[in-house]
């Protein structure tokens, strides 16, 4: 009976907590803490982690580990207070049935998102016809305090979730997609779209059962997509910073995007050679990096706080080489734990590409997308899901 009355509102916060990237974390976060009880109460107990669950949360074991021996840093606080998220994640869709729920609500928020952002766009100021992608990028924070790469990431991974999960009728699927790709270009992303093309072509080429000359053509066709997406207009000056590379920092001199992220990733990784085997400790990169910074003798690099912008690096540079390499292993053992599993096994690859040019562990929104479709064998999840909702 309790049952019963529980189901409607299960529902209701599941389809909430799929709308995670566009309603206020709190709301989120309440959603799951209420789905943990809800799971929790009705499975009495048998969802919590047992066995190789608790291998999961390896990258927080590395964390807590490097913290304790390096010392408590003050700002070591950030590197793991998102990962209980993993934790309830796990405790919840363990044994949830509303998985297929869940995956078909983030596509259809995620496109209601890309419906807001773009009528905004549109019903706003006039769009400018010089640095176009910019202005985008800028409207998109300055209105409604989302960060445009993140909006990519989440777009593109809805357009691929689209085709591995076959969640609505092909026409459907194809609009769909076709407005989330678009949008994750409008967004200016260059990793999400080239995450997502590399994880379309491979999960196409090892997860379908098309002839090889038909995998290759649309593998062609999908690296001709990508090549026609970045000089749209949209995302023209985003590519163009490729042209006329400058790392000579000159003060007072403006810098690009990339050439930000190319100074960034230098003092990252000069920071990370000089302290390569113990790290620097968790909580305490950023004074190293900002030390770093100022040889640059460039304010731009002081605007915003500066990570590492590469999840490897930072598990290298906070916990030595030996959480770098067992961070790696936990990477490969996740894909190999999912070689047969398709949705699983993209979403995957796709973030472990990602998180090459972003900590996506050290933002909410970046460990909710990690935790909320991490779904592995060892998780012994119910294979057939509740999907007549």
């Amino acid at each position: 009976m309790w049952a019963n009355r529980l189901d409607p509102l299960e529902r209701l916060l599941v389809i909430a907590l799929s709308a995670f990237p566009f309603l206020p974390f709190g709301v989120s976060n309440a959603s799951l803490i209420v789905l943990v009880i809800l799971r929790l109460f009705q499975t009495k107990g048998a969802t919590l982690p047992s066995g190789k669950d608790w291998l999961l949360l390896t990258p927080a074991a590395l964390i807590i580990l490097s913290w304790a021996f390096h010392g408590l840093a003050p700002d070591g606080l950030r590197e793991i207070r998102l990962w209980p998220i993993l934790l309830a994640a796990v405790v919840y869709f363990k044994t949830s049935t509303y998985r297929a729920l869940f995956n078909r609500s983030f596509v259809i928020t995620s496109a209601i998102g890309g419906v807001i952002v773009l009528g905004s766009l549109v019903l706003g100021e006039p769009l400018p016809q010089e640095h176009l992608s910019q202005f985008i990028r800028d409207a998109i924070t300055e209105r409604f305090a989302w960060h445009p790469t993140y909006l990519s990431t989440l777009w593109a991974w809805a357009s691929l979730l689209l085709w591995s999960d076959s969640l609505f009728h092909k026409h459907v699927r194809l609009t769909l997609s076709a407005f989330l790709v678009g949008m994750a270009a409008m967004a200016g992303g260059k990793m999400p779209l080239l995450a997502m093309m590399i994880t379309g072509v491979l999960g196409l080429w090892f997860f379908s059962s098309w002839p090889v000359k038909w995998k290759a053509a649309a593998a062609g066709l999908c690296a001709a997509l990508l090549i026609a997406i970045s000089f749209s207009p949209a995302l023209r000056d985003r590519v163009g910073e490729f042209q006329n590379l400058s790392t000579d920092y000159e003060e007072d001199a403006w810098l690009t995007s990339t050439e930000l992220r190319l100074g960034v990733w230098q003092c990252a990784w000069q920071c990370t050679m000089d302290n390569k085997w113990l790290g620097a400790g968790v909580g305490r990169t950023r004074p190293v990096l900002e030390a770093c910074f100022k040889d640059y003798d460039q304010s731009e690099f002081f605007d915003t706080e500066f990570n590492t912008h590469n999840q490897y690096l930072h598990f290298w540079f906070s916990g030595g080489i030996l959480a770098f390499m067992i961070f790696l292993a936990y990477g490969v053992w996740l894909l190999w734990q999912n070689r047969t599993q398709r949705t699983a096994f993209l979403f995957l690859l796709f973030f472990l590409l990602i998180s090459l040019t972003e900590n996506y562990f050290s933002r909410q929104i970046g460990m909710m997308l990690f935790a909320l479709f991490l779904q592995i064998p060892v998780l012994n999840s119910h294979k057939k899901e509740n999907v007549s909702h």
